[in-house]
């Protein structure tokens, strides 16, 4: 038997495999005893750690995540689950993150919290992309999961540790450091909207489905939200349709104005129905019916460019709608009930060739006007024509302030203008600033000739311009 400060080791009979170990606690003074490991080293260093981590929580220095960090991982993801649905997520929200993280746990064999490593994630998160895709009857060769479903796994693993750190289970969140794909290069489904015509033709070739393809493409409704409306959210006296909480994606209450072409579907199917109660369709075309219609429609799907065309792509085809109707990102992005207008034009805006065109067709033309002028302004010689430097002194003031300063505002007085004196000597004679008088008392002669316009390229040597230039500007400071 040995002993470690307050503590002592030993096993608790001559032919036990284990060690045992034993100390007192400094607070409660009970006495604590562990079996622990068969390896002598191992259990006298978890000995050690032991007194030290009671000595902690004496002095309040305890580890205040260890209930439960000792907690199995499926009692957190319970919680969290009960915290999801409190906080009013859509029950489909909550079944995706459910299956997600079950997943997740029997990927990586975690049964705590800190079992969640970023390397297993990532190589779960792999392995998903490879070989992820668990549809029934799914004929594709391809069975890994797209960049977009990856990164919902990766979202729903994030924020499941975001809500642990929040309630005090974790001191940080380790999987923050797991990459995001880049989902443009990995489009699995890319959908398109239905032209005027298209969206017609397909109303026209079925009479008993007709209101449902008019209505979603001009309210934007999803088919879960058309299933679950009733004739209690309809009002056609106000020409708006109420989508109670729990109907929609969003847990608020929300309320989608009627085109006119809608307002009509609902009348009529409001005069046909058997009760001003209950559910506004009894029946929605499923995946088979949509594809059919498209085809009698002449509606291709996959079309040349491989985009595909479904029920959800009437909910595309409204956002297109008013974006080809010269509706504002901010008013689209309500109409179509998103929290941000970010999806709103990335995945439920399909413009054309055509649009851009008729978008650019929409900018300014050159101003029409004179060659003469037109190079008049651009070189800013006001029509005057070009003159060619010639060297000497000049007869009066000429300006050489666009040497040394910038170009007069307003038409102030120069920075400096150039004279010759009675015995042709030129001099330099410095302005003040913004039309103040003319500071002639720093005046100095110049010994250099210098060109009319010819921006510091005077004959022969520059060196005696350049110098009293700037000892004049130091002097006016």
């Amino acid at each position: 038997m040995g002993r470690s400060q307050e503590g002592s080791i030993f096993k608790k009979t001559p032919d036990a495999t284990k060690w045992t170990v034993a100390f007192v606690h400094p607070h409660s003074n009970k006495r604590f005893v562990r079996t622990l490991y068969t390896d002598y080293r191992a259990s006298l260093h978890r000995l050690q750690e032991m007194i030290i981590e009671a000595e902690r929580e004496t002095e309040g220095l305890g580890d205040r995540f260890k209930d439960h960090r000792q907690r199995h991982i499926s009692e957190h993801i319970g919680e969290y689950l009960e915290h999801c649905e409190h906080v009013g997520e859509a029950r489909v929200h909550r079944g995706n993150k459910k299956s997600q993280l079950e997943r997740l746990i029997a990927a990586t064999g975690a049964t705590r919290l800190a079992d969640l490593d970023p390397n297993k994630v990532e190589r779960h998160l792999q392995a998903l992309s490879k070989s992820g895709r668990i549809k029934k009857h799914d004929k594709s060769p391809d069975k890994g999961l797209s960049a977009r479903s990856v990164n919902q796994h990766r979202a729903t693993a994030v924020a499941f540790l975001e809500w642990c750190v929040a309630t005090s289970r974790m001191a940080d969140n380790p999987l923050k450091i797991v990459p995001v794909l880049d989902e443009r290069k990995d489009r699995r489904r890319i959908r398109r909207a239905l032209s005027v015509e298209e969206l017609a033709g397909l109303a026209n070739v079925t009479e008993h489905y007709r209101p449902v393809y008019i209505i979603a493409a001009y309210t934007g409704l999803r088919r879960g939200e058309l299933r679950k409306i009733t004739w209690a959210d309809l009002d056609l006296d106000a020409a708006h349709l109420r989508v109670r909480v729990g109907v929609g994606k969003a847990a608020r209450e929300d309320y989608v104005p009627l085109h006119p072409e809608a307002h009509a579907e609902f009348a009529r199917l409001k005069v046909a129905a058997r009760s001003s109660r209950g559910l506004i369709f009894e029946s929605l075309p499923g995946h088979r019916t949509v594809a059919a219609h498209l085809k009698r429609a002449g509606i291709a799907s996959p079309d040349a460019d491989g985009r595909t065309v479904d029920f959800h792509s009437l909910r595309t085809t409204f956002g297109t709608l008013l974006a080809r109707s010269g509706v504002m990102p901010q008013e689209a992005m309500r109409a179509m009930r998103h929290s941000d207008v970010k999806i709103t034009m990335k995945h439920y805006t399909d413009l054309r060739t055509h649009d851009i065109s008729r978008a650019v067709g929409k900018l300014p033309s050159l101003p029409k006007g004179e060659p003469e002028k037109v190079a008049a302004r651009a070189t800013g010689t006001e029509g005057r024509p070009a003159e060619t430097p010639e060297a000497g002194p000049l007869p009066g003031p000429f300006v050489v302030a666009p040497l040394v300063a910038q170009p007069p505002h307003n038409h102030a007085n120069p920075f400096g203008s150039m004279h010759t004196d009675g015995n042709g000597q030129p001099k330099l004679k410095l302005a003040g600033r913004s039309g103040e008088p003319t500071q002639s008392r720093y005046t100095s002669p110049l010994s250099t000739p210098v060109h009319r316009g010819a921006k510091g390229k005077g004959a022969g040597n520059r060196k005696p311009l350049q110098d009293s230039l700037l000892g004049a500007i130091s002097a006016v400071g």
